[in-house]
């Protein structure tokens, strides 16, 4: 049995290795994570289009670790019987999790994996992917201008290139980094993501806390530790779609140039671009809002 003491000091440390985003506003527990599948496969010097829809995925996952959701659950599971539970099936949730921890990524291997792919977490200062972050918002910027360019007809033909330049640029940097355990990693994150957000979604373990809702029982908690929430899974989902529709773009961008535009007026793709780049702070002009149909 572990003390409400040692309990607290594990919290402690599981909220300072969320990134120290400044607390914000949670949202409700109807923005529920929709789990991309996994698929595997790889070619050439940029990643295929399944090999790519894997990192988007693990994309979507880095963002949510920033926000703790595993983090937090190895600490309460570890702290499981201490926990005032009262469910059995609360319990039985939490002894699943605690079996299957063996064959999951520890914290400091998930780290150095998003580190090393994303720039990420704690473990970005030493051999992190320092230029995925630039190299990702100079894409969603490209994005975004050619999408209020075609406003008034087709992208100009700088705004296409543009686009282009960038994607290529990201495709590069993205296929230079995933190597190694990227594609076996993927399917063991995935698995221990939704099984930590089945148990914060668990109203034995809310009602434990004393909380209704899943980021409403982060928030208690992680207390003055506490990321913006929103800001995280906004960019983690947006980020993921993101990469997903590059994925579905590759075939055109084989062409040289690419045999049509890439982006439209109302390509969902801009309105994704604009909002991770809302949420990262870095916010296009007026001008370059794009509408959503």
């Amino acid at each position: 049995m572990r003390s409400a003491i040692q309990f607290g000091e594990s919290l402690g440390q599981a909220a300072m290795a969320v990134r120290a985003y400044p607390p914000g506003t949670t949202p409700p527990d109807s923005l529920r994570l929709q789990l991309p599948p996994i698929g595997i496969g790889s070619n050439g010097q940029f990643p295929s289009a399944r090999v790519l829809r894997v990192i988007a995925a693990l994309y979507l996952y880095a963002e949510h670790e920033q926000a703790g959701l595993i983090p937090v659950v190895e600490v309460l599971v570890a702290s499981r019987d201490s926990l005032p539970v009262q469910s059995e099936v609360t319990a039985g949730k939490m002894e699943a999790f605690y079996q299957r921890e063996r064959q999951w990524y520890d914290r400091s291997q998930r780290n150095a994996l998003f580190a090393r792919l994303f720039g990420l977490g704690p473990g970005s200062d030493q051999g992190g992917n320092h230029d995925f972050q630039r190299i990702f918002a100079t894409f969603c910027l490209a994005v975004v201008a050619a999408a209020q360019s075609a406003q008034f007809g087709s992208p100009g033909t700088f705004e296409s290139a543009r686009v282009s330049e960038t994607a290529l640029e990201l495709l590069a940097n993205v296929g230079a980094h995933q190597y190694g355990n990227t594609l076996t990693a993927a399917p063991m994150i995935h698995d221990q993501l939704a099984a930590a957000v089945d148990l914060l979604l668990d109203r034995g373990l809310q009602t434990a806390f004393e909380v209704q809702g899943m980021w409403n029982l982060l928030q208690k908690i992680l207390g003055d530790q506490s990321p913006d929430f929103g800001r995280l899974s906004h960019r983690g989902q947006s980020g993921q779609r993101i990469l997903d529709w590059l994925a579905s773009a590759l075939p055109q961008l084989s062409g040289n140039p690419p045999r049509t535009p890439l982006i439209g007026a109302q390509a969902p793709v801009a309105v994704w671009a604009s909002g991770w780049l809302e949420a990262t702070g870095i916010m296009p002009s007026a001008s370059a809002q794009v509408p959503i149909a």
